[in-house]
């Protein structure tokens, strides 16, 4: 092999090393997964075809649902995750990944949750269950995502035996320490974990992170490719519609190709996500106004429900065109005097436009806000207007919600642009950012530590790396010795700072991540 992620023929010509990029988009109610062949990819000058989505998310029963996403749900008692949370009597986790920040970067909102105050005292009892806090259980639910994607990938393309380079896709506005309990997830969760063939050949994973804005913007741009068009300088907001939290940032391009930006002003949360319609339309089948007994149904038969008449129907295809809709409520919520002897039509809920659009009124409210609030931030910070508003997550797939925010902004002539896959557009441009970084891939240098780990230590480790990707394949590395110091200190503040001399001596090929890269240490003399 010869450097830079390239093989070279007895010819000496230079041959693409080929690969599978993955991006993940770890979300706060739904997650997702993508992939490409590197091969595929570039034989087809960068067909966007050949990216695809991870797709028959099992659930109970052995069924499969064919979604572009699964639920970000995990039950720590059972082990259950995903779709098998809503089929079958479980007390999962929620929004696992809102529970990765600490108090003081929490927003107001969600400190008022009653769902996020639940959730965390899920967490607290998954101890008994042997789970020792967040990382732990997002790496529970990772793992199992992780195990799908590789069954799905290698169904469809039929071989695995290659480098995997994965992207993760985090949110903008996050600290550097979310960053790393995500990396400390990946790591327990087995992503990069070195995979072997029958012959005992090792093949690696690598990872590296994107924002999620960016990715979501990556994604529309390439879908768009013959009908928009962005300068260097251009600014633009993206807003990102999830289940949990509506998150909108401004950036400015840097670069077309590949294509790269950078925030202008700082970017905000609130929790205004889709879950806020959901409870609108929940509040509404207990109130006054609907005569069926909802509450004499049973759980799995309203999460049937919700999610056959609602969720994957309604909810997603509301346009506030003029119709009205017409829902069947299972059995047990049909009032006996409703049953009569004969031949009768089948009982149903009759909903209007007003009242539906009645459920989506805090959302969009959420919606509108942030996106204002990021248009006012870059006119006081006198920077360019933005020209286009890039509306993604799984609320950029509502025709309803997207009609009303282009409505909005149309009399400023600001385009408002959501990809076709609006539920899959943050894996899929992760997926690009991996496929763009190619041969030089990297792996985010710096590892932020939690300012106090569980013996109370405190730690940031600051790495520099001198091994170059495709060095001592055929076994022509230098083993290298770099002095540098180690601080320690303890929750009283006091410490040492001691130097130690690390040995680096690089195998290839059976690596397991960044850590097996330092064979030994020396502290003052002494071996550890």
């Amino acid at each position: 092999m010869a450097q830079n992620g390239t093989a070279t023929t007895s010819e000496g010509v230079n041959i693409p090393e080929k690969y599978i990029a993955i991006g993940i988009d770890f979300g706060t109610t739904y997650s997702g997964v993508s992939w490409a062949s590197s091969e595929a990819w570039t034989n087809s000058g960068e067909n966007i075809v050949h990216v695809h989505d991870v797709l028959n998310w099992p659930q109970e029963g052995g069924q499969q649902q064919d979604e572009l996403q699964v639920p970000t749900l995990i039950d720590p008692e059972t082990g259950k995750w995903g779709m098998f949370c809503h089929s079958t009597e479980t007390n999962p986790v929620r929004w696992i990944k809102l529970l990765l920040l600490e108090e003081i970067d929490l927003i107001e909102d969600l400190r008022k949750s009653k769902t996020f105050d639940y959730s965390r005292k899920r967490l607290i009892e998954a101890k008994q269950w042997g789970i020792s806090g967040i990382v732990g259980l997002v790496a529970r639910f990772l793992e199992e995502v992780w195990k799908h994607t590789l069954q799905e990938i290698k169904h469809e393309h039929g071989d695995l035996n290659m480098p995997l380079k994965v992207a993760i896709g985090v949110p903008a506005m996050w600290k550097p320490y979310v960053r790393e309990r995500i990396k400390r997830a990946v790591l327990l969760a087995g992503i990069l974990d070195t995979r072997y063939d029958s012959e005992g050949n090792g093949y690696t994973t690598t990872m590296t992170f994107v924002e999620e804005p960016q990715a979501a913007a990556i994604w529309t741009l390439r879908e768009h490719n013959d009908q928009v068009t962005i300068e260097v300088g251009d600014t633009f907001v993206v807003c990102d519609g999830g289940g949990g939290t509506v998150d909108a940032i401004t950036y400015m391009v840097t670069s077309q190709k590949p294509f790269r930006a950078q925030p202008v002003v700082q970017g905000k949360a609130s929790l205004r996500g889709g879950f806020l319609i959901d409870q609108a339309f929940e509040n509404y089948l207990y109130g006054p106004a609907v005569k069926f007994k909802f509450s004499k149904c049973s759980s799995q038969e309203l999460r049937g429900f919700f999610n056959k008449e609602w969720e994957w129907t309604l909810k997603r295809r509301f346009d506030n065109a003029g119709n009205a809709f017409a829902l069947t409520p299972p059995f047990a919520a049909v009032p006996a005097r409703r049953w009569r002897t004969g031949p009768v039509e089948t009982p149903q809920l009759h909903l209007g436009n007003g009242v539906v659009e009645g459920f989506f009124a805090d959302t969009l409210t959420g919606i509108r806000i942030q996106i204002q609030d990021q248009l006012n931030a870059v006119k006081g910070a006198g920077r360019t207007k933005p020209k286009k508003i890039f509306f993604v997550g799984g609320l950029g797939g509502s025709t309803y919600l997207l009609s009303k925010v282009e409505q909005q902004y149309q009399k400023d002539h600001t385009v408002v642009l959501r990809p076709r896959r609006t539920w899959s557009a943050v894996a899929r441009g992760a997926v690009i950012t991996a496929l763009e970084r190619g041969n030089n891939y990297v792996i985010d240098p710096k590892l932020d530590r939690d300012p106090l780990d569980s013996e109370g230590l405190k730690l940031t480790l600051q790495m520099t790396w001198h091994v170059k990707k495709g060095a001592g394949e055929t076994g022509d590395y230098t083993p290298e010795s770099h002095e540098f110091h180690l601080a320690f200190g303890n929750k009283g503040g006091t410490g040492v700072n001691l130097p130690v001399t690390m040995h680096m001596n690089v195998a290839y090929g059976a690596n397991k991540g960044w850590e097996s890269a330092i064979t030994s240490h020396e502290l003052a003399g002494n071996r550890i």
